[in-house]
């Protein structure tokens, strides 16, 4: 693919494009480019939420974890999961790719809970052991196109877990 300097209307046309149902982002003004609203940086930041480009903070492994923190983070999994499985029917290597990185994220928090530096913390938290109880319940499968959708799957049946069991855990 060979580079191509763009104009700037061509620059702000594109940026523009993800925002088809709302108002512009930006427009130009001769050689600049400007904001088309005040609350520019605040549609900006959703749309970055929405379409998975910014992750949720990880869960960090302190007394101060509450149930509500773990149920928003088990959300974002789910909701990331799903948004990948809207994209299998689109193009099925890019969301081979997104699962790769959703499931790395996730895994990565897993290892922190079972690190053995953080055992006492975990083990007295009712709201880490039932984080540490909805990684349980996530059983992917060889990591195929065919088996995409089941892994991601798996995220909203660890939800499901979490919701009818997971939130009635105590310290």
């Amino acid at each position: 693919m060979e580079d191509k300097d763009l104009t700037l209307n061509e620059s702000v046309k594109i940026i523009n494009s993800y925002f088809p149902d709302d108002k512009p982002l930006f427009v130009a003004d001769g050689n600049k480019f400007k904001a088309s609203s005040s609350d520019w940086r605040e549609r900006l930041k959703l749309k970055e939420t929405e379409t998975g480009y910014l992750k949720m903070k990880r869960i960090i492994v302190t007394k101060d974890v509450t149930m509500e923190d773990i149920a928003k983070r088990i959300q974002y999994f789910t909701d990331r999961a799903n948004e990948i499985h809207v994209l299998i029917s689109k193009d099925k290597v890019q969301a081979k790719r997104e699962y790769i990185k959703l499931c790395e994220e996730q895994d990565s928090e897993y290892h922190e809970l079972s690190l053995a530096k953080n055992y006492e913390i975990v083990d007295k938290s009712g709201a880490l052991r039932a984080y540490r109880g909805y990684f349980g319940h996530l059983h992917f499968i060889k990591n195929t196109y065919d088996n995409l959708s089941w892994n991601l799957g798996e995220f909203s049946q660890g939800q499901s877990w979490f919701n009818v069991f997971g939130k009635d855990i105590e310290d």
